[in-house]
């Protein structure tokens, strides 16, 4: 939350101070598993992505979430939250997680071809701004 004064953290280690929630099974619950965090000690799992804003809101003992600024920001409009009441505190890594486009089994090999090709392209000619201009527009949204 934007309001806390008292969380004062500067890396992940600090972090362990603090009563984290993450995703059941998401790639941040396993990675603060890995770092020592405790389950229901200072992590604590819920099954809902939608959740994560309404329970750092309304549950006193949750101080913190790991999320993505463009996810906190889709998940307060989808809440209909204002994403300013949240505040990122440290920025764990410099860069951007993988994420992968799922299809349906029935997809046309065709159209997955296609699909990839075309990530690949944006991602590849930086240079051009059409990556950023894309990452811009869901951070902004």
């Amino acid at each position: 939350m934007s309001n806390r004064k008292d969380i004062n953290i500067s890396n992940i280690e600090e972090v362990k101070k603090y009563n984290v929630a993450v995703l059941k099974d998401d790639r941040t619950h396993h990675k603060l598993l890995a770092l020592g965090f405790e389950e229901n000690k200072n992590l604590y799992i819920i099954n809902n992505t939608y959740s994560m804003l309404k329970l750092l809101v309304s549950r006193k003992y949750i101080d913190l979430i790991l999320a993505d600024t463009i996810n906190v920001k889709y998940r307060a409009k989808y809440s209909n939250m204002d994403p300013n009441l949240f505040k990122t505190y440290i920025k764990w890594s410099d860069k951007p997680i993988e994420l992968y486009l799922a299809c349906s089994l029935e997809t046309p090999k065709e159209v997955i071809t296609n699909l990839s090709k075309a990530i690949k392209t944006i991602k590849t000619i930086k240079n051009n701004g059409t990556y950023d201009k894309i990452i811009a527009k869901w951070e902004n949204r």
